[in-house]
Order: C-alpha cells, then structure tokens, then sequence
C-alpha cells in the first residue's frame, strides 16, 4: 500500500477552500479529479475496485474515501456525520499534523 505523499499539498488545499466555502460539490468533483490523476499514473495489479482513501491522522484506522467524506458532508451542519466529516479535514490541513495520507487501495 502505497503513500501518495506527493498529492498531499493538492489535497490540503482543496481542504481548506471546502472549510473557506462549503462546497461539498466542488470538494467532491475536485478529489475526483485527484483520483483521475492517480489513476492514469496507477502501475499495479487489478485496479477495478480501487479507490481514494485518506487516513487523516495518527491512530486513524477509518478508510475514509471520497464517497465517505460526502456521506459525512451531505448531512446538516452540526449533524454528528457532518462535524466527523468536517473535523477530519480541519486535522487534515492542520500544519502541525504530519499523520495525513493518501491512498490508492
């Protein structure tokens, strides 16, 4: 299982533009993007069941994946999914955080 270390940056920034404005949408769409790129890049065995996964910090054992995070996102602000969804990402872009990660898996 492999690191994508250097999408990280790309990641965070589309984190913090969804904590600036909201836009699970454009979040969405925008990660969807990420994952193409992976993808096309992707040099493995089978990849038809693979997905993008985030692990957003140290001792994280969820397998959060894009439809994860709009599952958590689409709910009200407030909702307990919601705030999971949107804590995670405020870990995410944390600067101090070092245990952020992305996976193709």
């Amino acid at each position: 299982m492999k690191n994508y270390s250097e999408y990280h940056v790309e990641i965070k920034d589309l984190f913090s533009k969804f904590l600036s404005h909201k836009d699970v949408v454009a979040l969405v769409s925008s990660l969807r993007l990420v994952e193409d790129k992976i993808i096309d890049s992707y040099v493995g065995d089978d990849d038809d069941d693979k997905e993008l996964w985030f692990r957003f910090f140290k001792g994280d054992e969820s397998a959060t994946t894009i439809d994860g995070l709009l599952y958590y996102l689409s709910d009200k602000e407030g909702h307990k999914n919601y705030n999971i969804g949107y804590n995670n990402i405020q870990i995410a872009v944390d600067p101090n955080n070092d245990n952020f990660y992305v996976y193709y898996y």
